[in-house]
Formats: C-alpha cells, structure tokens, sequence
C-alpha cells in the first residue's frame, strides 16, 4: 500500500495539504520510530472508531425522535385530560350555582322560621 504520509525534515506530513509538516500531532516523531505498518494500523483503528461513533450517533438521534414523539404524544394526552378537567369543573360549579339558587328559592317560598 501507498502510504499518503511523506517525510518532511525527518518528520512525517501529508503531502498538497495545508496543514504543518508536524501533522498530525501525534504522529509528531522521528520517522524511524513510526513505521508506516503502525501508521497503517492506527488509521484502521481511528476510521472503525469513527463508523463506531457514527452509528452511535445514528442510533441515539434514533432514541431521541422516538423519545420526542412520545413526549408530544403525552402532551396531548395531558391536554386532553386538562380539558375535560375543566368542562367538569364547569358543569359542576354550575351545579352548585343551581342548588344555591334553588336553595334560596326554596327558603324564600317557605317564609321566615318562627
């Protein structure tokens, strides 16, 4: 394999790129004590961890569209239920209003008590 790395002053760099003959930083040694094996080994490892996270990613933005749509769907349940909370609410003050008025219509029908 060809490796995209070349030596520059004895340190490793990639070549038509902007970045420091000292990239990456650790990769920052003497050629001689990093072979291109290791070199090799390294980026293998570094891009299975990167398709690890990326698939983690995926997977928790997953949980989290799922976790959404349960929360608005519990949201409209609440709403719902506070709803009919207050048109019970209603119809019982209304009628507690018209026991009070019958209430008064009946003491005013029924005279004073002697």
């Amino acid at each position: 394999r060809l490796c995209p790395f070349t030596p520059v002053n004895g340190r490793m760099s990639v070549p038509g790129s902007s970045l420091s003959p000292h990239w990456p930083p650790h990769l920052d040694v003497p050629r001689d004590r990093l072979t291109l094996d290791v070199m090799m080994q390294r980026e293998e490892h570094l891009l299975q961890a990167v398709q690890t996270l990326q698939q983690k990613n995926k997977e928790l933005h997953q949980a989290l569209s799922a976790y959404h749509e349960k929360e608005l769907a519990f949201v409209q349940q609440v709403d719902l239920h506070m709803e009919k909370v207050e048109q019970t609410e209603r119809q019982l003050l209304d009628k507690v209003s018209n026991l009070e008025r019958q209430n008064e219509e009946l003491r005013e029908a029924k005279g004073p008590l002697a």
